[in-house]
């Protein structure tokens, strides 16, 4: 039947992490900013401008951009708090108690509220102690001295307590004045006492102090002043989050000191991922990382950064001025029209308007009254749609699929073997390559993709082409071979088999990323003749107990092999090189590089054998969907006891099950045994907890629907609770549905839920919970009629 199928279900009890215990990795933050504004005597708002901001309308703008942290202001730089009743001056004439009512309005929505400090400048306490400033530029002016610690302190102290926020962004966290030059010092009276404080020795001079001996100076007076300021809010609420801003996290004050180890947040304001990956080394184990991606107009590009953000694993943040009514534009302008008819930071925050709610770039809202529908673009006719093959659908329909990664490096606590193993330490002594099924059975994976082998070499079947193999190691006396026995087990279990034979070798110097090119040319048709008996080896093994329907090559294959599988395994997929018909989705953190995940690419992307979701098009001539990869370990595909540290959340899993399966594509987990052949019971208790948790929200749903054409409407007689909408299209002919809406009606009228464009074999909307009497599911746009 040719059909579109609209499924509606509820997810009782937490559908996603609560915002309250949020990893960075998720934050969708954003800040009105009121150090922003005329009449300050050093081009910061002068105290009092935004006083009358209404918390109620501040709250209500960030839920409607999707926000899940707020970040608002405990002191300005101007010196003046956003509190009443507190040990800073409030800003004259401060309407409302606005950062405790923030606090508690913003607690009531889910969402997490932060403050913020400006520790290098603050014009009150700069003008109430000019012996402890350099004045009162628009920039940091104020030594890092112990009175001026001591206010911090009390201060910080203060508003954890007074308004309750969950912790608070300190800014510009440099000794003044600053300066990435290393800019000298005047040596203020209070400077030499600092001096004295910090140093070894006696100050040298103000005509032969050093840059160095400055720069560490500098140093110390930040470690002091963190190390202060860190553990007086700790010890007001040790859950607080010190939320570190830096725009250059290249300088020299702040590079390798405590602030970076020690900050619970760290946020790139300059945006680029490429240096904030480079901090990575830099930063404590807990230190989660955030990148901003709106704020300096045309210098920041939100399009282009959420969606590396989100493969790099660190989370987002915005700000903004205020405008004339102490908000930026409504959120309904901001939907209304084309990201790009926006220009600098209301374009940017176009986006993140989208982004937030995990809608498309190109949707544009109108009204959610009246839902004006453009004709159908029905171009059928006039071009072919890329349609998937058996063994594509196959695949697609297998929707869960898990890795089995083993190798030498697993009893070398390393992600590539370096060939210290003793094969005879390969005992595997409890191996059970039933319990590897169990595990996927467990969370539902219909396909075990094993590494057969890896960068180093090592083969796991008995093979006429290497000595480094199962038939040199100490488990059965090198008589077993692993590969038959996980394909027995698959062909019991019912389970499909995927094949990775990586296209490297270290044993014929074809190093990683080689795709099988051996440094010595003269070495390469040897290698060739290899590779494509291991191929081949392998591939028989396996389909003797289990149906072969997909082939990996990592990092893509310069060997030709096309004859092999089409003769061995004609209908399996094949996950890069020139043959193939998958993607890489582009990351391991298991998520899309693009929102959009279309399964059509353009044939010329495709055939350079490494396209990633980035190439992802409507209009593309082949049908080519991606695979989402990720590991169960944070960062890390094999075993080690540190590695089980890194283990990941149900609700980790859980987003990445919404960003893979619930966008179109294919989620496939990875799973290490340890070195005696089992997979870890906690990592078995994770899989079963996955397995629950999907059928939990989506076994049993409210109500299904089926047809074609462009409109569907489910009927549910009373008001029910809803926040799940799953649409599926009849994939096999083509992607056609290109823009949907789903409204629900309220008593009186329809109301927008959610919206998108791709659908392809299903697209799970997740929503805040709403209630509706009626749901209605509209195609607004389409490329031949929606099936």
């Amino acid at each position: 039947m040719k059909w579109v199928l609209l499924t509606l279900t509820l997810a009782i009890g937490g559908t996603l992490s609560r915002a309250a215990d949020i990893s960075c990795e998720n934050v969708k933050a954003f800040c009105i900013d009121f150090n922003w504004g005329d009449g300050g005597p050093n081009g910061f708002a002068k105290p009092g401008l935004w006083a009358d901001a209404d918390p109620n309308e501040h709250v209500a703008w960030y839920k409607a951009l999707g926000a899940n942290v707020i970040q608002t202001f405990c002191v300005s730089c101007n010196g003046y708090a956003w509190y009443k009743g507190g040990v800073v001056p409030a800003q004259p004439g401060l309407k409302h108690d606005f950062l405790t009512d923030v606090v508690r309005l913003g607690h009531e929505e889910g969402m997490k509220v932060m403050g913020y400090f400006c520790i290098g400048a603050n014009t009150r306490w700069g003008q109430e102690h000019p012996d402890q400033s350099y004045g009162i530029p628009s920039h940091t002016h104020i030594p890092f001295t112990t009175d001026y610690i001591d206010y911090l302190c009390g201060a910080v102290a203060d508003v954890l307590t007074t308004t309750g926020c969950d912790g608070f962004m300190v800014d510009w966290f440099f000794n003044g004045p600053y300066n990435p030059n290393n800019a000298r010092l005047k040596w203020l009276p209070c400077e030499l006492q600092m001096w004295t404080e910090l140093m070894d020795g006696t100050f040298p001079g103000k005509d032969r102090i050093t840059s160095e001996q400055e720069t560490e100076f500098k140093r110390r007076a930040v470690d002091r002043c963190w190390t202060r300021l860190r553990k007086a809010a700790k010890a007001a609420n040790p859950d607080c989050i010190i939320w570190l801003s830096c725009h250059d996290l290249k300088h020299p004050q702040l590079v390798g000191s405590k602030v970076f180890k020690e900050a619970d947040w760290l946020m790139n304001e300059a945006g680029d991922i490429a240096t904030i990956d480079a901090t990575r080394r830099m930063v404590g184990e807990h230190t989660g990382l955030l990148t901003c991606v709106v704020g300096w107009g045309d210098k920041h590009n939100a399009r282009a950064l959420a969606p590396m953000a989100r493969a790099a694993g660190v989370g987002v943040y915005g700000f903004s001025r205020p405008g004339a009514d102490s908000l930026p534009l409504p959120m309904a302008t901001y939907h209304a029209k084309p990201i790009d008819t926006f220009t600098g930071n209301d374009r940017n925050i176009a986006t993140l308007a989208r982004w937030y709610k995990d809608l498309p770039f190109e949707t544009v809202i109108k009204s959610k009254k009246k839902l004006a529908l453009p004709a159908t673009v029905d171009t059928a006719k006039k071009r072919t749609l890329p349609v998937p093959t058996p063994g594509q659908m196959t695949w697609h329909e297998q929707e869960r699929l898990m890795f089995v990664c083993l190798d030498p490096a697993t009893w070398q606590g390393r992600e590539y073997d370096n060939h210290s193993t003793a094969l005879t330490d390969m005992t595997l002594s409890q191996l059970d390559t039933d319990q590897w099924c169990e595990a996927a059975k467990a969370w539902g994976a219909n396909m075990i993709l094993f590494v057969a082998k890896h960068t180093g070499g090592f083969c796991w079947w008995q093979t006429e082409t290497s000595e480094y193999s199962v038939k040199n190691i100490a488990w059965k006396d090198g008589k077993g071979c692993l590969l038959d026995e996980l394909a027995r087990s698959c062909g019991k279990y019912g389970i499909n088999m995927g094949i990775y034979i990586y296209p490297g070798d270290d044993t014929w110097g074809a190093g990683i990323g080689s795709g099988g090119k051996t440094k010595d040319p003269e070495k390469q048709a040897a290698y060739n003749q290899i590779f494509r008996q291991q191929l081949q080896e392998a591939t028989r093994i396996a389909k003797r107990h289990a149906n072969v329907v997909e082939f990996w090559f990592d990092g893509s294959c310069v060997i030709d092999v096309g004859d092999i599988m089409k003769r061995e395994a004609p209908d399996a997929v094949v996950f890069q090189g020139p043959y193939a018909s998958l993607r890489w989705v582009g990351t391991e953190r298991g998520s899309l590089l693009n929102s959009q995940a279309w399964c059509t690419v353009n044939k010329s992307d495709l055939e350079t054998g490494v396209s990633t979701s980035f190439h992802s098009t409507p209009d593309g001539d082949a049908w080519a969907p991606c695979e989402v990869n990720t590991t169960l370990y944070d960062h890390n595909w094999f075993w080690s006891k540190p590695n089980e540290n890194k283990r990941k959340s149900l609700d980790d899993l859980m987003r990445v099950f919404y960003e893979s399966v619930g966008q179109g594509t294919v989620m496939l987990l990875n799973s290490t045994p340890n070195t005696s052949g089992l997979i870890p019971e906690a990592d078995m208790a994770l899989y079963r907890a996955l397995g629950a948790e999907i059928k939990r929200r989506f076994d049993t749903p409210i109500a299904q629907t089926l047809g074609h054409g462009n409109e569907f409407t489910l009927d549910f007689k009373e008001p029910v609770t809803l926040n799940h909408v799953i649409i599926m299209e009849d994939y096999s002919q083509g992607e056609r549905i290109r823009k949907y809406v789903v409204e629900g009606w309220d008593g009186t009228a329809w109301q927008e839920v959610t919206g998108g464009t791709h659908v392809g074999r299903k697209h799970i909307n997740f929503f805040a919970e709403t209630m509706a009497s009626k749901l209605r599911l509209t195609i607004t746009e389409s490329v031949g009629e929606p099936l």
